[in-house]
C-alpha cells in the first residue's frame, strides 16, 4: 500500500491508502523523493474555482474535471523495479514524472520526445534525470518547459521588449528565459518585492510592484 493525496471537494483533501500494481515488463515502479506544488492551479481545485470545474465550462482541448482529483503538479522519483524489458531505467535512476502526490507508482517506459516537444499534455515522462542534476532542479522541469511553451508561441523576436505579470515559479522562468531567448528590456510585475528581487537577478532590468506605484 502507498499514501496518495486527493481533494474530494473544495477545502475536503485526505491522505489515503491505495495499492500498486505489480511491475508488468514493460513497466517500472516509482518512489516519490520530491513532488511539487502548483500553487495557482492546486489552490484553484482546493476552492473550488479551477476554470474547468466551472458547470458552463465547455470541454474542447482539455475535459472537464470532477472531484476527486488527485493532487500533484511533478515529481522526482526513484526509480525502486524495472520490468524484464525494460531498456532504459535501472533501479536507482532519477526520474521525472507526473504521478501526483503520491507515495509510489508504476509506469509504462517511454521513448524521450522529440526535441521540438514541449509540454505534453497527459502524463509526463518518466524522463531520465542526469547524474549532475540536482532533484530540487529537476523538479522544475515541467514549470519550465511551460514556460518555454509559452514563449515559442509568443514569437519573441530578438530585441522585442517584454513585461512579465506575476513572478511565481512560472513568471521567474518566463522572465529567465525571455532573456535567453534575446529579448531587449524585461519588466518584471508583482505584488511581492521578494519576487521581484529574484527577477532582476533572473535578468529583469525594471521591477514594478502595482501595490506602490502607478
Amino acid at each position: 500500500m502507498a499514501k496518495v493525496a486527493r481533494l474530494y471537494g473544495p477545502r475536503d483533501v485526505r491522505v489515503e491508502d491505495e495499492s500498486v500494481p505489480p511491475v508488468a515488463p514493460t513497466q517500472i515502479k516509482v518512489r516519490t523523493i520530491l513532488s511539487a506544488v502548483s500553487s495557482g492551479t492546486e489552490m484553484a481545485f482546493w476552492k473550488g474555482e479551477h476554470p474547468r470545474m466551472r458547470s458552463d465550462y465547455k470541454p474542447a482541448l482539455l475535459p472537464k474535471i470532477e472531484y476527486p482529483v488527485t493532487l500533484g503538479y511533478e515529481e522526482v522519483c526513484e526509480v525502486v523495479e524495472v520490468g524484464e524489458k525494460v531498456r532504459l531505467f535501472k533501479e536507482g535512476d532519477m526520474v521525472l514524472t507526473s504521478v501526483g502526490h503520491r507515495e509510489e507508482a508504476v509506469l509504462e517506459e517511454k521513448e524521450p520526445p522529440e526535441a521540438s516537444t514541449v509540454y505534453p499534455f497527459g502524463q509526463v515522462g518518466p524522463y531520465k534525470i542526469p547524474e549532475n542534476v540536482d532533484p530540487e532542479e529537476a523538479c522544475l522541469g515541467i514549470f519550465a518547459a511551460t514556460a518555454l511553451n509559452a514563449i515559442r508561441r509568443s514569437r519573441l523576436s530578438l530585441g522585442e521588449n517584454v513585461i512579465v505579470f506575476g513572478q511565481g515559479a512560472l513568471g521567474l522562468l518566463t522572465t529567465l528565459f525571455c532573456k535567453l531567448a534575446g529579448a531587449g528590456t524585461v519588466t518584471a510585475v508583482d505584488l511581492l518585492d521578494s519576487r521581484l528581487k529574484i527577477a532582476k537577478k533572473f535578468g529583469a532590468e525594471i521591477v514594478m510592484n502595482p501595490s506602490k506605484e502607478d
